[in-house]
């Protein structure tokens, strides 16, 4: 990895030796909460990350399913409401699949919500028997919870939607895309706004990604086009974005057709970008703490078991201005 020319941001490993490390969340104690997808024999986990960088284990034993022959999924990201941790879990086989999950303190799980069997509600052919087409996509991928509205929005890459839903776990849908762009990454903006990166249809081509500005209500407008296969937003105390993007493009001979070392980490302000970072290793999630430092994953998709980490960034004074 290598910071952008004529501006040098200290970086360190935090954690290494992770199985696909993909969803962060910053607890209440100041703690970085990791989503671990792990193998299929060790399954998931969530894993606590204190400020002296000690690791520990707070919830294991999540399902892990083998997408299309390579891609692994399963816990995939974390939010907190009033100190309580939530999660939600990929797609799959498993009686914990597509759910919104709350985290217990003794690291038991208890399910919020079946975000599929929502989905099934909103199929006109779901009541229809026989019905032809019985399968509905859902493989969540982001979760924020919002203070204000004291709504959990869910990115679910699988039915290209945001979803919302109460700590009560009656679900409602926000905004569901037809054209097949695959949001990925959702933070909640200084403005109220949440802001969905979208990874861009099938093969992902250089240049088609975006973000997406949606409001609580449904109204949606693009506000930065011209990425690759964007997969986390963030903003800092400015109010600054930040947007990671997974892979620089299509490569034939890599995992999946995706280009192995190729993602960056983006600052854009208007019109302006700013590589931050690039040469990262798949990374699928971001976050920003109190004092700007940012958290990103390394290896967190189409990587080797234990290959996995944590990286901690602290901008450069350029950045910071």
């Amino acid at each position: 990895m290598a910071p952008a020319a004529g501006c040098g941001p200290d970086m360190r490993t935090l954690a290494a030796g992770l199985t696909e490390p993909r969803g962060l969340a910053i607890g209440p104690d100041g703690a970085l909460y990791v989503a671990e997808t792990g193998s299929d024999e060790a399954g998931g986990r969530i894993i606590r990350i204190d400020v002296d960088g000690r690791v520990a284990a707070v919830a294991g034993g999540f399902p892990v399913f083998i997408h299309a022959y390579a891609e692994r999924v399963g816990i995939a990201a974390l939010a907190f409401r009033a100190g309580e941790l939530y999660a939600v879990q990929g797609e799959g086989p498993s009686a914990l699949a597509s759910r919104l999950l709350r985290v217990r303190p003794d690291g038991t799980v208890q399910a919020v919500v079946n975000l599929k069997d929502f989905l099934r509600t909103l199929d006109p052919l779901a009541s229809i028997a026989p019905n032809p087409y019985p399968q509905v996509s859902s493989n969540p991928f982001a979760l924020a919870h919002s203070a204000v509205t004291d709504v959990f929005y869910v990115v679910d890459s699988g039915a290209n939607a945001v979803l919302g839903v109460t700590p009560a776990g009656h679900a409602g849908l926000v905004y569901q895309w037809t054209d097949n762009p695959v949001p990925t990454g959702l933070a909640l903006g200084p403005d109220g706004a949440l802001y969905v990166t979208l990874f861009s249809p099938y093969p992902y081509a250089r240049g088609r990604g975006s973000v997406a500005r949606l409001t609580p209500a449904g109204q949606v407008s693009p506000v930065v086009i011209g990425l690759t296969t964007p997969i986390g937003v963030a903003f800092d105390s400015q109010g600054r974005m930040f947007v990671l993007e997974f892979s620089g493009g299509a490569d034939p001979a890599g995992p999946e057709g995706m280009t192995p070392g190729s993602g960056r980490l983006l600052q854009i302000e208007g019109a302006t970008r700013r590589v931050v970072v690039d040469h990262l290793a798949f990374p699928t999630a971001l976050t920003i703490g109190p004092r700007d430092e940012i958290y990103l994953t390394l290896g967190g998709g189409l990587s080797a078991p234990g290959t996995g980490s944590i990286l901690r960034i602290e901008p450069c004074a350029q950045a910071r201005r």
